[in-house]
């Protein structure tokens, strides 16, 4: 069991943070590249633009999932923020059980769609397009997983909530 956790870290370390870091860091290098040859030397590429952009895409969609695992993606919170305690929890979940519904439903058609598009090619390096739109499963995927994470830290903060009413009654 032990093995099976240390690989799911590992897998969660690379996926939200080694693969990300690696198109960013192919994204910057392409980028360079392109800006020397066409403005230095006077010959524009057209590879270096579809190898930023499909980088754009994994490094976006990949980042959109690591944010979600610690809140840090944009929220409005103006109703939010004038609940108490129990609201927010309560909030949270309804939230939460919405998004992994809706992602959940998504997952079939994406996967179809994505098995579908292998058949065409991008337009330079003739990449099977799978291979571009595949980070919107994993994304899915992450956002389902982080979601029902935070609906069972809610639940049990709910349960505490009310355990803990029940407990200033007594003697």
């Amino acid at each position: 069991m032990k093995k099976f956790l240390r690989f799911l870290h590992f897998t969660e370390i690379f996926v939200e943070e080694i693969v990300p870091a690696i198109f960013f860091t192919i994204l910057f290098l392409v980028f360079v590249v392109q800006i020397i040859f066409r403005y230095a030397l006077n010959s524009p590429l057209t590879w270096p633009y579809e190898v930023t952009v499909i980088s754009y895409i994994w490094v976006a969609i990949l980042s959109a999932g690591y944010a979600r695992k610690y809140n840090e993606n944009v929220a409005f919170t103006v109703v939010y923020d004038k609940l108490k305690e129990k609201g927010k929890c309560w909030f949270r979940i309804i939230g939460n059980v919405i998004v992994t519904l809706t992602y959940i439903i998504l997952l079939p058609p994406s996967w179809k769609y994505i098995s579908f598009i292998k058949i065409k090619k991008s337009a330079v390096l003739r990449i099977p397009l799978s291979y571009v739109f595949f980070p919107f499963l994993i994304f899915l995927i992450l956002i389902i997983i982080y979601s029902i994470i935070d609906i069972v830290k809610d639940y049990k903060s709910l349960k505490n909530m009310s355990q803990s009413k029940l407990g200033k009654g007594s003697i």
